[in-house]
C-alpha cells in the first residue's frame, strides 16, 4: 500500500536463473483519490447582470419588512480539496455569462434568471454537481445557485390619484414591475418634507410640539379638525403621554395614506374610500423582493364635498361630444 503520492517514474525490474537474465520496464504513478471537496459557499444568490454573489440568508435571519436574503457579498466561489490533480465537470452547464476555471473557481456576471417551471415570474435554487477526476478515483460537491432579477421598473395605472371623500376609487393597479417575485410593497408621505414641515412649527428647535404647534401643523397639512377631533387626535399621535408630539410621534401618524386608502402590499394595488380630506401629496411606494428594491411616486389629492362638487362641474363645462357616445375634453382626451 502506498504510503505517498509519486510522479510518473519508469522501474526495470530484471529477473535472473543460472542460465541467464531478462529485464523489462514499467511506469508507476501515484495518485491520490479526490476527496473532502468543499466551496466557499454553497447557497448562492446572484443578481441577473452584476458579478457579485451573495450568500443566502437563513429563513430565520431574513427581515420579514423587505424580504432581503442577501447575505455576504463575493466575487469568486472557490474549491477546495484533498488529492492528486484532478479534471472538473459541471453539470447542468453554468448560465450565460458564468464561467468555470481549471481550479473550480466559479464567477462571472449571469444573464439568463434561474426560472421557476409553471410560474412566472419567479426563479428557485438551482443545483450543480461539480466533479472531481483523476486516473483513480473520482468524488463529486453539490451547490446551489439563484438568480434573480432586482426591479428597476415600477409603473402604476394612474401617478396621480385625484379622489373624493368618500367615493369609492378605481383600483390604482401595478402595470409593469420587471422584479422577480414575490414581492412585498410598501407606501409612505415624503418623510423628508414631513420634518421639513414639523421643524416650521418647532420654533425652540426642541424636537418637540406642544398641542397649539401640532394643531398649527395640521391645519397647514390641510387636517382641518373640529376641537373634539383635535383632542382625540392627539391622545392617539401622543403614544408616551408626555404631553408633547416628538416628530417620531408624527411620522408614525402621518406616513400612511389618506384614511379610507389602502394598499395590498403583495401587488401593490391601491383602493378604497378616501375618508378624509388630503392635500396634494407625494406618497413613495417601495416595492422588495429577495435582492433590492425600487421607488416611485404617486400624487394623491382628496377633495372634500363641496371642491369635488366643483371640480365635477368644471369638468362637465369642458367636454364636447364626438359621434354618439363618446365626450371628450377640448384636449381631445376622452371624458
Amino acid at each position: 500500500t502506498p504510503e505517498a503520492e509519486a510522479k510518473p517514474g519508469i522501474y526495470v525490474i530484471t529477473a535472473w536463473n543460472p542460465v541467464g537474465e531478462y529485464s523489462t520496464s514499467v511506469k508507476i504513478e501515484i495518485q491520490e483519490a479526490p476527496h473532502h471537496l468543499e466551496y466557499a459557499r454553497t447557497d448562492i444568490l446572484y443578481i441577473l447582470g452584476e458579478e457579485a454573489g451573495y450568500e443566502r440568508l437563513p429563513p430565520e435571519e431574513v427581515d420579514a419588512t423587505n424580504l432581503s436574503e442577501l447575505g455576504a457579498r463575493f466575487f469568486h466561489n472557490t474549491l477546495s480539496y484533498i488529492g492528486s490533480r484532478v479534471s472538473l465537470s459541471i453539470s447542468p452547464k453554468l448560465p450565460e455569462g458564468m464561467t468555470m476555471t481549471e481550479q473550480g473557481e466559479i464567477s462571472g456576471s449571469p444573464m439568463e434568471e434561474t426560472r421557476k417551471k409553471g410560474k412566472p415570474g419567479f426563479t428557485e435554487p438551482m443545483e450543480y454537481t461539480i466533479t472531481a477526476t483523476n486516473n483513480v478515483a473520482q468524488d463529486t460537491v453539490k451547490i446551489k445557485m439563484e438568480i434573480v432579477r432586482r426591479p428597476k421598473i415600477l409603473k402604476y395605472q394612474r401617478l396621480e390619484m385625484m379622489c373624493s371623500m368618500g367615493e369609492e376609487i378605481a383600483d390604482n393597479d401595478v402595470v409593469l414591475c420587471d422584479g422577480t417575485r414575490p414581492y412585498l410593497f410598501e407606501v409612505a408621505h415624503d418623510k423628508e418634507e414631513a420634518q421639513k414641515r414639523f421643524d416650521v412649527y418647532d420654533k425652540d428647535g426642541g424636537g418637540t410640539l406642544d398641542a397649539p404647534e401640532f394643531r398649527k401643523l395640521l391645519r397647514d397639512l390641510g387636517e382641518k379638525l373640529n376641537d373634539y377631533e383635535f383632542r382625540w387626535t392627539l391622545t392617539q399621535v401622543d403614544k408616551d403621554n408626555s404631553g408633547v408630539i416628538e416628530f417620531a410621534e408624527f411620522w408614525e401618524y402621518w406616513k400612511p395614506l389618506p384614511f379610507g386608502i389602502d394598499m395590498e402590499t403583495y401587488n401593490g394595488t391601491l383602493y378604497g374610500r378616501p375618508l378624509r380630506r388630503c392635500e396634494p401629496a407625494v406618497y413613495f411606494v417601495t416595492v422588495f423582493n429577495k435582492v433590492g428594491k425600487l421607488t416611485t411616486g404617486i400624487k394623491v389629492h382628496v377633495l372634500d364635498e363641496s371642491t369635488s362638487r366643483d371640480r365635477d362641474a368644471d369638468k362637465r363645462r369642458q367636454f364636447w361630444y364626438s359621434g354618439v357616445r363618446t365626450m371628450r375634453y377640448p384636449s381631445g382626451d376622452e371624458y
